[in-house]
C-alpha cells in the first residue's frame, strides 16, 4: 500500500500547501496571548485523488488578550476550520498530528497547552500534549515533537470538517513559565489508502460479519438496552450468537466474536478442529484449537482432554514476577514453559500451513492495574475482575507478541499462543459467574495468556479456566491444558460447511 504523507507549507514550487500553520507569540506581561499569525484565504492541495482543504472562514484562532482560561472558555474560541475530502474511488485512513516547531531562548512547555479538535458537531480531541498522546511518527523530520489528535477513516467522494482551538490550561499556575516564551506548531495529515474490501460470500469474515450484532445495545438475544453485561453469563437475554465489539464499529474491519450457546463456529483446518472465537482489526478469524475430526470428518468435540494438545506447566518457577511472561525477563529473551510446548506442536503440525495465517498480535498484558497489600495485579484483574469491560486493546507494545515487528515486538517464532482472559469473557466464561454453555467451556482445566498477580512474596499467578467453567487464578507452575489459537489470514475463504459440528467450515 502506497503511503502518502501530506505536508502544508505557504505555498512554493518545491513544496506541498501547508494545512494550517499555528504560530503563537508570548508576550511579557499577562496578555498572554499577545500575537498570532494565520491565513486569509482558502487553500487548497490535491495529490491524486486526495484533497484537504483550509477554509479560513476565521482568518487565524483568536486567543484572548487573557491569563490562562478554563475548558469552557477554551471551546468557546472561534475555531480554526479545515475539510478532508476524499475524491478517490478507495477509502482513506488518515492521522491528524499537532506538530510543534517552536525555536527560540524561551519555548513554552507543550504541557500548557490544551487542544480541543471537533469533527463535525462531535469533539474528538480534549486534552494536553502528553506523552499519552504522543506520535513517534512525525509527519516533518525536524519537529520537535508530534501529538495524535485524531485517527479515522474517511470514505469514498466523502468530506469531512473539523476545528480546532488551542489556549493555554486553566491549571496553569506558574506563569514564570509562560511569559515571554514561545510556542509554535503545525497540523500534519498522513493518509493511506485502503483497498476496497471483497464481497466475496464465501470469505469466513463476510459470513462471520453478516451474523453479527451491537453488542451495546438491544438485540434478539440481549434484553437490556445497554446491551451485553459481561459481570453475568451469557444466555438468550444477556448474549448468544456474534456480536461487534461496539468500540471497533466503525474500523475498517470491525470485529466480531462469538459468544455463549453457539453451534455454528466450528471450523476444520491443516487436519485439526478449531472453534471461531473471534474476528481481528486487520480481516483475519482467530480460532482456539478443539481437537481432532471424529471417523465422519465432523467436529464434535465438547468436553475432555481432546480438546486441548497436552498438559503443561505456565512456567516451572513461579516465584519471580518474571515468570507471568510468555516470554521473560521483559526484554523477552526466554521462552515460558507452555511457549516451548505450543511452539514445538506447532513445527511438527502446522509450519507447513503458516501461509494461511496472519501475523497477528497475542497480548500478554503485564500492565500494572494496582498494587494492594503489597500484591501487584496487572491489567486483566481491572478489566475483567473489578470493570467487567474486556478488551482487544494491548496497552504494552512490549507485550504484544508477533513474529513480525511491524504490528508488535516481533519476538514469536510462529503465530501462535493462546487466548487472553478478555477474550474468554467476551465469549462467555468470566470471573463473576459459572458457565457451561459457553462454546469455550470443555470440563477442563486450562491455560489464558493473561497474567493475574504477583503477591507479595514473590509468587506469580495467571488466570486459568476452571472445571465448572470460571476463571480464577492459579500459580503459573500448576499444571493445566494447552489450546493453541490461531489467526486465520485475513481473505480466507471456506470451501464447504456451515460451520456445525456435523458439516465445519472447511478452510482446506
Amino acid at each position: 500500500m502506497k503511503n502518502k504523507k501530506l505536508y502544508y507549507k505557504k505555498i512554493n514550487k518545491a513544496t506541498l500547501l501547508l494545512l494550517m500553520l499555528l504560530l503563537i507569540i508570548l508576550g511579557t506581561s499577562f496578555a498572554l496571548w499577545q500575537s498570532t499569525v494565520g491565513q486569509t484565504n482558502q487553500n487548497s492541495l490535491v495529490i491524486g485523488c486526495i484533497n484537504i482543504e483550509i477554509v479560513d472562514e476565521t482568518a487565524a484562532i483568536n486567543l484572548p488578550d487573557a491569563t490562562p482560561i478554563s475548558d469552557e472558555e477554551g471551546k468557546k474560541l472561534v475555531p480554526y476550520t479545515f475539510k478532508v475530502k476524499n475524491n478517490c474511488s478507495n477509502n482513506m485512513e488518515y492521522v491528524i498530528n499537532l506538530e510543534t516547531i517552536s525555536e527560540g531562548e524561551k519555548i513554552l512547555s507543550n504541557e500548557y497547552i490544551k487542544a480541543s479538535l471537533v469533527k463535525a458537531d462531535t469533539e474528538v480531541f480534549l486534552g494536553k500534549l502528553t506523552i499519552e498522546n504522543e506520535n513517534l511518527e512525525k509527519a516533518i523530520e525536524t519537529s520537535t515533537s508530534a501529538y495524535k489528535l485524531y485517527k479515522d477513516k474517511i470514505e469514498s467522494k466523502e468530506s469531512i470538517s473539523y476545528s480546532l482551538r488551542l489556549w493555554i490550561d486553566s491549571e496553569t499556575s506558574n506563569l514564570e513559565d509562560i511569559m515571554g516564551a514561545v510556542f509554535a506548531s503545525k497540523i500534519t495529515i498522513t493518509a493511506n489508502y485502503i483497498p476496497k474490501r471483497d464481497t466475496n460470500e464465501k470469505i469466513l469474515y463476510n459470513i462471520i460479519e453478516k451474523q453479527a450484532s451491537l453488542d451495546n445495545t438491544k438485540s434478539e438475544f440481549v434484553r437490556s438496552s445497554s446491551g451485553i453485561d459481561f459481570g453475568l453469563a451469557p444466555s438468550d437475554i444477556n448474549g448468544k450468537g456474534v456480536y461487534t465489539i461496539a468500540s471497533t464499529k466503525d474500523y475498517y474491519y470491525p470485529v466480531h466474536y462469538f459468544r455463549g450457546e453457539v453451534t455454528n463456529n466450528n471450523v476444520k483446518f491443516a487436519n485439526f478442529c478449531w472453534k471461531i472465537v473471534r474476528t481481528t482489526e486487520t480481516g483475519g478469524v482467530k480460532l482456539i484449537y478443539n481437537g481432532t475430526p471424529d471417523e465422519n470428518g465432523g467436529c464434535t468435540n465438547t468436553t475432555g482432554e481432546i480438546t486441548q494438545i497436552g498438559k503443561s506447566s505456565f512456567n516451572k518457577n513461579y516465584d519471580l514476577a518474571d515468570y507471568v511472561g510468555y516470554m521473560y525477563p521483559e526484554t523477552n529473551e526466554n521462552n515460558s514453559t507452555i511457549k516451548t510446548i505450543i511452539d514445538t506442536w506447532y513445527q511438527s503440525n502446522m509450519a507447513d500451513y503458516t501461509r494461511y495465517l496472519e501475523d497477528t498480535v497475542w497480548c500478554n498484558d503485564r500492565s500494572i492495574y494496582k498494587t494492594e497489600d503489597a500484591n501487584i495485579y496487572y491489567g486483566a484483574v481491572g478489566r475483567n475482575a473489578d470493570s467487567d469491560k474486556p478488551s482487544i486493546v494491548c496497552p504494552n507494545a512490549n507485550d504484544k507478541f508477533t513474529v513480525s515487528s511491524d504490528k508488535g515486538n516481533g519476538k514469536l517464532t510462529y503465530p501462535v499462543a493462546l487466548l487472553t482472559t478478555d477474550e474468554i469473557v467476551f465469549a462467555g466464561i468470566g470471573l463473576r459467574y459459572y458457565s457451561e454453555i459457553s462454546y469455550l467451556y470443555t470440563n477442563q482445566v486450562w491455560w489464558s495468556l493473561s497474567p493475574n498477580h504477583i503477591r507479595s512474596n514473590g509468587a506469580a499467578y495467571a488466570f486459568i479456566i476452571l472445571l465448572s467453567g470460571y476463571q480464577n487464578l492459579a500459580s503459573v507452575a500448576a499444571t493445566a491444558g494447552v489450546r493453541p489459537s490461531i489467526s486465520l489470514a485475513s481473505g480466507t475463504m471456506i470451501s464447504s460447511g456451515n460451520g456445525t459440528s456435523s458439516s465445519p467450515y472447511e478452510i482446506l
